[in-house]
C-alpha cells in the first residue's frame, strides 16, 4: 500500500494505498554525503519515483531516522567502549516509534523468536509469520490486508526480514547458545526469516 500525505501534526494519515514508505529511510531526493578520502569524491544524486503525497511520507521517514540518530549520538560517541546497544534492529523500532509519535503510521518489526516486547506479533501478523515460514526462502511477495482497528479501517502491509550473513552471531548457530547480548541463539541460517516489516495505514477509502 502507498501511504499518503500526512501533515504535520496530524496523528492519523487518511488516504489510500499502493507502496509502503516504510521500505527504505532514504528522503525521495537526497544529497550525497561527504565521503572519506580514500573514496570517490562524488557519487550521483539517488532520486525515488514518488508523488507528492509519497514524498511527505518519505521526508518524514527520513527525518525520523535522523532524530534517533542524534538521539543516540552521545552514545555512539564514547570511546573505548565496544557495545553501545544500538543495533540496527533497535534504531529501526525507536524510528518506527518516532514516525508514528508525528503521523500515526504504525511501523513495527515483529519477529518469530522476539527479544523485545515491542515485537510481538499480533495475530494477523502470526499469520503472516507463519506463511513466509512454510513458504520456503523463494517466498517474499509481501501481503497485504485491508482491515480494521477498533473501528478504524487501516491497510496493514507486511513484507518478511530474511537474515543475512552478519546477522548470524546473534540469530545463527548453535542453538540454545549465548550470544553477545546473553540472548540465546536462533538456529537459524542466512536466507531464514526471522521477522516481519509491518506497516498500518489509517485509510477513509
Amino acid at each position: 500500500p502507498t501511504p499518503p500525505a500526512a501533515a504535520q501534526g496530524t496523528r492519523t494519515p487518511r488516504a489510500s494505498a499502493a507502496t509502503p514508505a516504510a521500505r527504505s529511510a532514504t528522503p525521495a531526493t537526497s544529497t550525497p554525503r561527504p565521503t572519506a578520502p580514500c573514496a570517490p569524491t562524488s557519487s550521483p544524486t539517488r532520486t525515488i519515483d514518488a508523488n507528492p503525497a509519497q514524498k511527505q511520507i518519505f521526508d518524514k521517514l527520513y527525518w525520523a531516522g535522523r532524530q534517533v540518530m542524534d538521539n543516540n549520538q552521545d552514545r555512539i560517541n564514547v570511546q573505548g567502549v565496544a557495545w553501545k546497544h544500538f543495533l540496527p534492529a533497535k534504531w529501526e523500532r525507536e524510528m518506527g516509534q518516532v514516525l508514528t509519535a508525528r503521523t500515526g503510521i504504525i511501523i513495527k518489526q515483529p519477529g518469530r523468536t522476539y527479544r523485545s516486547p515491542v515485537n510481538v506479533p499480533d495475530a494477523l501478523e502470526r499469520e503472516t509469520l507463519v506463511h513466509f515460514i512454510d513458504a520456503g526462502r523463494d517466498a517474499n511477495q509481501p501481503r497485504v490486508a485491508h482491515t480494521t482497528m477498533g473501528k478504524q479501517p487501516v491497510v496493514r502491509y507486511m513484507e518478511p526480514i530474511r537474515l543475512l550473513p552478519p546477522c548470524l552471531p546473534c540469530h545463527g548457530k548453535p542453538k540454545g547458545e549465548p550470544d553477545m547480548l546473553g540472548f540465546h541463539k536462533d538456529g537459524l541460517e542466512a536466507g531464514d526469516l526471522i521477522g516481519l516489516m509491518s506497516v498500518t495505514l489509517a485509510v477513509s477509502d
